[in-house]
Parts: structure tokens; C-alpha cells; sequence
């Protein structure tokens, strides 16, 4: 499944749709909070595509429902249980994710457990779905680290989104190592 998208080819060149255009969210769609998470259900009816663990980035973060709020309710209408978790941000990195990953997880084994029945979803219309995750700046950072310190429950994919000011050379560690250690 694709979602709709669009792409500029110019400045002032048209935005040709991409893929078939889909109704807009509905405005004030109400999200559910389950176990300090909050949950961007499917549409009332469909039987969710998979699970999304989202996580936001630093600040803003911690109130995903305001700032990304419009993403979140298109993954969702597409047909996916979104759950985000909203964390507090520290320089404490590894501290950060474990709170994440013990929220996320309380959340999730309890929503495979009794299901969602306010969005009319029963546990085994939740147990078997692959689960994924999306992470946004310091999100992405601590979606990489829950999957490093917690290997066992790692999710099928990760959506990592970021942003950089500094080239690879400076920003990632031994970058520059001998290209004779490489090989393609």
C-alpha cells in the first residue's frame, strides 16, 4: 500500500498527484490514551495492516498528537494502528529509551492481550500484525537504540527521518576509515 504523495518538479511547476487522491482526515478525530501511549486507531470496521510505533522528535515529542497530529491520522486512516509514545527528552540517551521501550511494550502487550474495544478491535484482530516503526529526529535516534539495548522484540522495519548540518565526515564516527576495509 502507497500512501498519496506529491513532489515538485520546479519551482513553478505543478504538483501532479502521484497516486489516486484520498479524503483528508477528519478534523478533530479524537485519539485514544492507553498505558501513557496514544493511539491513532484504523476506521471503525477494518482490521489495521499492521502496527506503527511512532515517536516524535525532542520537545515536541512529547505532544505528538499537536505537531504531527495530521501524519498521524493519515497512517491511520490508511489502515494502521498507530501507537505513539511520548517521552521526555533528555541527554541521557540510553535512559530515554528504555522509558520508551517499557512504555511502548506496556501499551502494546496489553493492546495484544484485550485489544482496543473502543475502536472496535478485539486482541486477535491486533495479536498477529507485524509492527513497525517511525522515528523524527531525536525519535529516529531512539528508535535506533531501543532496537540496539532490546533486540529481542525489534520491529519488521524502521522509518528512520532526520536531518543533519554537518557532512558524514564529521557527523558519524570513523567515516573516513581506509576504503581498503570496504568492499563492494
Amino acid at each position: 500500500r502507497n500512501l498519496s504523495c506529491r513532489a515538485s518538479l520546479g519551482p513553478d511547476a505543478p504538483l501532479p498527484a502521484l497516486a489516486a487522491p484520498r479524503p483528508s482526515p477528519a478534523r478533530g478525530r479524537t485519539y485514544l490514551r492507553e498505558h501513557s501511549c496514544l493511539l491513532f486507531p484504523p476506521p471503525r470496521g477494518a482490521r489495521p495492516l499492521a502496527v506503527v510505533k511512532f515517536l516524535g522528535g525532542a520537545f515536541i515529542g512529547a505532544a505528538p498528537e499537536a505537531t504531527y497530529g495530521y501524519l498521524l491520522e493519515l497512517l491511520a486512516q490508511e489502515g494502521f494502528l498507530v501507537v505513539c509514545v511520548p517521552y521526555n527528552v533528555t541527554f541521557d540517551h540510553a535512559a530515554a529509551a528504555r522509558e520508551v521501550f517499557e512504555r511502548f511494550h506496556g501499551c502494546y502487550d496489553a493492546l495484544r492481550a484485550s485489544g482496543l474495544p473502543e475502536a472496535g478491535l478485539g486482541a486477535l484482530d491486533i495479536a498477529g500484525l507485524p509492527l513497525y516503526s517511525v522515528g523524527h529526529s531525536n525519535g529516529a535516534l531512539l528508535q535506533l537504540l531501543v532496537g540496539s539495548y532490546f533486540s529481542e522484540k525489534i520491529p519488521k522495519a524502521n522509518a528512520i527521518v532526520s536531518f543533519n548540518n554537518r557532512p558524514a565526515s564529521e557527523a558519524v564516527p570513523y567515516f573516513e576509515q581506509p576504503k581498503h576495509l570496504i568492499y563492494w
